[in-house]
Protein backbone atom coordinates (compact mmCIF):
# COMPACT_ATOMS: atom_id res chain seq x y z
CA UNK A 1 0.00 0.00 0.00
CA UNK A 2 1.35 2.99 -1.35
CA UNK A 3 0.38 6.74 0.28
CA UNK A 4 0.34 9.48 -1.75
CA UNK A 5 1.40 13.13 -0.04
CA UNK A 6 -1.69 14.29 0.09
CA UNK A 7 -3.30 11.02 2.20
CA UNK A 8 -4.36 8.44 -0.56
CA UNK A 9 -3.53 5.41 -0.26
CA UNK A 10 -3.32 2.47 -3.26
CA UNK A 11 -3.04 -0.58 -2.69
CA UNK A 12 -1.87 -2.92 -5.36
CA UNK A 13 -0.72 -6.24 -5.25
CA UNK A 14 2.40 -7.71 -7.39
CA UNK A 15 2.91 -11.56 -8.55
CA UNK A 16 5.56 -13.08 -10.46
CA UNK A 17 4.82 -14.60 -13.99
CA UNK A 18 7.01 -17.27 -14.53
CA UNK A 19 6.27 -17.31 -18.23
CA UNK A 20 7.58 -13.71 -19.06
CA UNK A 21 10.08 -13.99 -15.96
CA UNK A 22 8.68 -10.49 -14.53
CA UNK A 23 6.57 -9.23 -11.76
CA UNK A 24 3.64 -7.74 -12.39
CA UNK A 25 1.78 -5.19 -10.71
CA UNK A 26 -1.92 -4.90 -10.69
CA UNK A 27 -3.24 -2.15 -10.90
CA UNK A 28 -0.11 -0.13 -12.23
CA UNK A 29 1.28 1.99 -9.22
CA UNK A 30 1.11 5.82 -9.64
CA UNK A 31 4.57 7.61 -8.79
CA UNK A 32 6.00 7.13 -5.32
CA UNK A 33 5.57 9.56 -2.87
CA UNK A 34 9.10 9.64 -1.75
CA UNK A 35 12.77 10.01 -2.30
CA UNK A 36 13.98 6.57 -2.79
CA UNK A 37 17.63 4.91 -1.87
CA UNK A 38 18.48 1.49 -1.96
CA UNK A 39 21.50 0.50 -1.30
CA UNK A 40 22.49 -3.22 -2.69
CA UNK A 41 24.86 -5.86 -1.19
CA UNK A 42 27.25 -5.08 -3.51
CA UNK A 43 28.08 -1.49 -3.13
CA UNK A 44 25.84 -0.21 -5.81
CA UNK A 45 22.97 2.34 -4.95
CA UNK A 46 19.92 2.32 -6.77
CA UNK A 47 18.18 6.14 -6.56
CA UNK A 48 14.29 7.08 -7.36
CA UNK A 49 13.80 10.82 -7.56
CA UNK A 50 10.15 12.00 -8.40
CA UNK A 51 11.72 15.89 -8.99
CA UNK A 52 14.03 14.62 -11.09
CA UNK A 53 11.24 12.56 -12.68
CA UNK A 54 9.15 16.02 -13.36
CA UNK A 55 11.95 17.66 -14.62
CA UNK A 56 12.97 15.22 -17.32
CA UNK A 57 9.29 15.43 -17.78
CA UNK A 58 9.25 18.99 -18.88
CA UNK A 59 12.40 18.44 -20.94
CA UNK A 60 10.47 15.95 -22.91
CA UNK A 61 12.60 13.11 -21.69
CA UNK A 62 10.87 9.99 -20.47
CA UNK A 63 9.85 9.12 -16.55
CA UNK A 64 12.59 7.19 -16.43
CA UNK A 65 14.92 9.93 -16.18
CA UNK A 66 14.04 9.74 -12.22
CA UNK A 67 15.75 6.88 -11.87
CA UNK A 68 19.25 6.81 -10.98
CA UNK A 69 21.75 3.14 -10.80
CA UNK A 70 25.38 4.54 -9.99
CA UNK A 71 27.75 1.40 -9.49
CA UNK A 72 30.41 1.33 -6.63
CA UNK A 73 33.04 2.85 -9.09
CA UNK A 74 29.63 5.01 -10.11
CA UNK A 75 29.41 5.96 -6.36
CA UNK A 76 33.18 6.50 -5.63
CA UNK A 77 34.14 8.39 -9.25
CA UNK A 78 31.44 9.33 -10.74
CA UNK A 79 29.29 8.81 -13.60
CA UNK A 80 28.17 10.89 -16.77
CA UNK A 81 25.09 10.08 -19.13
CA UNK A 82 24.50 11.51 -21.92
CA UNK A 83 21.61 14.69 -22.42
CA UNK A 84 19.11 15.19 -25.65
CA UNK A 85 21.56 16.92 -27.08
CA UNK A 86 23.83 13.95 -27.38
CA UNK A 87 26.18 15.88 -25.10
CA UNK A 88 27.44 14.08 -22.15
CA UNK A 89 26.37 15.46 -18.99
CA UNK A 90 27.78 14.45 -14.89
CA UNK A 91 24.90 12.54 -13.35
CA UNK A 92 27.15 11.93 -9.88
CA UNK A 93 30.45 13.71 -9.74
CA UNK A 94 31.21 10.93 -7.16
CA UNK A 95 32.06 10.75 -3.21
CA UNK A 96 35.64 11.80 -4.17
CA UNK A 97 35.32 14.59 -5.81
CA UNK A 98 32.02 16.03 -3.63
CA UNK A 99 34.17 15.24 -0.84
CA UNK A 100 36.69 17.65 -1.69
CA UNK A 101 33.96 20.55 -3.19
CA UNK A 102 32.11 20.30 -0.13
CA UNK A 103 35.08 20.82 2.00
CA UNK A 104 36.52 23.32 1.06
CA UNK A 105 33.85 24.99 -0.83
CA UNK A 106 33.73 27.15 1.44
CA UNK A 107 29.85 28.60 2.77
CA UNK A 108 27.92 27.46 -0.98
CA UNK A 109 28.52 23.81 0.46
CA UNK A 110 28.41 24.36 4.34
CA UNK A 111 25.30 22.57 4.25
CA UNK A 112 26.45 19.64 2.20
CA UNK A 113 29.94 19.34 4.36
CA UNK A 114 27.59 19.81 7.69
CA UNK A 115 25.15 16.91 6.91
CA UNK A 116 28.03 14.64 5.89
CA UNK A 117 30.17 15.18 8.65
CA UNK A 118 26.80 14.91 10.98
CA UNK A 119 26.12 11.28 9.26
CA UNK A 120 29.52 10.41 9.54
CA UNK A 121 29.51 10.88 13.14
CA UNK A 122 25.88 9.17 13.58
CA UNK A 123 27.37 6.21 11.90
CA UNK A 124 30.44 5.51 13.55
CA UNK A 125 31.56 2.57 15.27
CA UNK A 126 31.84 3.91 18.78
CA UNK A 127 32.42 7.31 20.58
CA UNK A 128 35.89 6.41 20.62
CA UNK A 129 36.02 5.84 16.98
CA UNK A 130 34.89 8.87 15.12
CA UNK A 131 35.04 9.17 11.83
CA UNK A 132 35.94 12.08 11.17
CA UNK A 133 37.68 13.88 7.83
CA UNK A 134 41.36 14.79 7.81
CA UNK A 135 42.64 17.13 5.34
CA UNK A 136 42.70 16.34 1.42
CA UNK A 137 45.88 14.62 0.51
CA UNK A 138 47.71 13.24 -2.83
CA UNK A 139 48.72 10.05 -3.86
CA UNK A 140 51.51 9.03 -6.04
CA UNK A 141 51.05 9.61 -9.73
CA UNK A 142 47.24 10.58 -9.08
CA UNK A 143 46.50 14.11 -9.73
CA UNK A 144 43.62 14.23 -7.83
CA UNK A 145 43.06 15.14 -4.18
CA UNK A 146 41.77 12.44 -1.93
CA UNK A 147 39.79 12.79 1.37
CA UNK A 148 41.02 11.50 4.42
CA UNK A 149 39.77 10.47 7.59
CA UNK A 150 41.66 11.17 10.69
CA UNK A 151 43.32 8.33 12.75
CA UNK A 152 44.76 7.60 15.79
CA UNK A 153 47.95 7.06 13.58
CA UNK A 154 47.51 10.15 11.32
CA UNK A 155 45.56 10.72 8.46
CA UNK A 156 44.24 7.55 6.01
CA UNK A 157 43.11 8.53 2.33
CA UNK A 158 39.78 6.92 2.14
CA UNK A 159 40.47 4.70 -0.34
CA UNK A 160 43.01 2.63 2.28
CA UNK A 161 40.15 2.38 4.71
CA UNK A 162 38.66 -0.93 5.32
CA UNK A 163 35.86 -2.11 3.34
CA UNK A 164 33.29 -1.59 6.17
CA UNK A 165 34.70 2.20 6.80
CA UNK A 166 34.69 2.22 2.84
CA UNK A 167 30.72 1.28 3.13
CA UNK A 168 29.84 3.87 5.90
CA UNK A 169 31.31 6.41 4.04
CA UNK A 170 29.36 5.62 0.52
CA UNK A 171 26.24 5.00 2.80
CA UNK A 172 26.39 8.23 4.31
CA UNK A 173 27.56 9.89 1.13
CA UNK A 174 25.00 8.65 -0.97
CA UNK A 175 22.19 9.97 1.57
CA UNK A 176 23.64 13.22 1.58
CA UNK A 177 23.68 13.33 -1.95
CA UNK A 178 20.51 12.09 -3.06
CA UNK A 179 18.76 14.55 -0.90
CA UNK A 180 20.87 17.53 -2.34
CA UNK A 181 20.19 16.73 -5.60
CA UNK A 182 16.78 16.49 -4.94
CA UNK A 183 16.47 19.97 -3.36
CA UNK A 184 17.82 21.02 -6.32
CA UNK A 185 15.83 19.48 -8.61
CA UNK A 186 12.43 20.75 -7.05
CA UNK A 187 13.44 23.62 -6.92
CA UNK A 188 14.23 24.28 -10.52
CA UNK A 189 10.55 22.48 -10.75
CA UNK A 190 9.61 25.03 -8.47
CA UNK A 191 8.01 22.34 -6.11
CA UNK A 192 8.18 21.33 -2.16
CA UNK A 193 10.73 18.91 -1.95
CA UNK A 194 8.81 15.77 -0.89
CA UNK A 195 8.38 15.04 2.88
CA UNK A 196 9.01 10.99 3.03
CA UNK A 197 12.24 9.34 2.65
CA UNK A 198 12.47 5.34 1.72
CA UNK A 199 15.64 3.95 2.85
CA UNK A 200 16.46 0.18 1.58
CA UNK A 201 19.12 -1.37 2.80
CA UNK A 202 20.83 -5.05 2.02
CA UNK A 203 23.08 -6.55 4.07
CA UNK A 204 23.37 -4.06 6.58
CA UNK A 205 26.00 -5.62 8.67
CA UNK A 206 28.23 -6.60 5.70
CA UNK A 207 31.65 -6.13 6.85
CA UNK A 208 30.53 -4.41 10.43
CA UNK A 209 32.03 -5.62 13.61
CA UNK A 210 30.02 -7.06 15.87
CA UNK A 211 29.38 -3.72 18.36
CA UNK A 212 29.13 -1.80 14.96
CA UNK A 213 26.21 -3.97 13.85
CA UNK A 214 24.43 -2.85 17.05
CA UNK A 215 24.64 0.22 16.79
CA UNK A 216 23.93 0.59 12.80
CA UNK A 217 20.06 1.07 12.24
CA UNK A 218 19.67 3.37 14.97
CA UNK A 219 22.37 5.15 13.34
CA UNK A 220 20.74 5.22 9.65
CA UNK A 221 17.37 6.21 11.22
CA UNK A 222 19.04 9.21 12.90
CA UNK A 223 20.79 10.45 9.47
CA UNK A 224 17.39 9.86 7.65
CA UNK A 225 15.61 11.78 9.92
CA UNK A 226 18.55 14.58 10.11
CA UNK A 227 18.32 15.45 6.57
CA UNK A 228 15.25 17.60 7.77
CA UNK A 229 13.62 18.65 10.21
CA UNK A 230 10.33 17.97 7.84
CA UNK A 231 11.11 14.52 6.17
CA UNK A 232 9.38 11.03 7.73
CA UNK A 233 12.21 8.15 6.81
CA UNK A 234 10.81 4.71 6.33
CA UNK A 235 13.40 2.26 6.64
CA UNK A 236 13.48 -1.78 5.32
CA UNK A 237 16.70 -3.79 6.25
CA UNK A 238 17.81 -7.15 4.94
CA UNK A 239 19.84 -8.67 7.38
CA UNK A 240 21.39 -12.21 8.83
CA UNK A 241 22.93 -11.11 11.99
CA UNK A 242 21.25 -11.79 15.46
CA UNK A 243 23.01 -8.37 16.34
CA UNK A 244 21.22 -6.33 13.72
CA UNK A 245 17.63 -7.56 15.51
CA UNK A 246 19.68 -7.12 18.66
Amino acid sequence: SLTSPAGRAQDSLATYNWDRRAWIVQPTTRRLPGLVVYARFDGSFAIWDPARTQLAEHQGKTSTSGRIFLKRDHVWGGTQGESSEGKERWVCNGLLRDWISWQTGGERYSQHYSAFTSSLTELSPSESEQLRPGEPTRLPLDSRDIPTLQMPYGDVPVLYTSAAVQRILALAYTLVWAWQEHLVSSEIVRRDPQRHLVLIVDEVEAHLHPLWQRLIVPAIMKVASGLSTAVKPQLHVATHSPLVLA
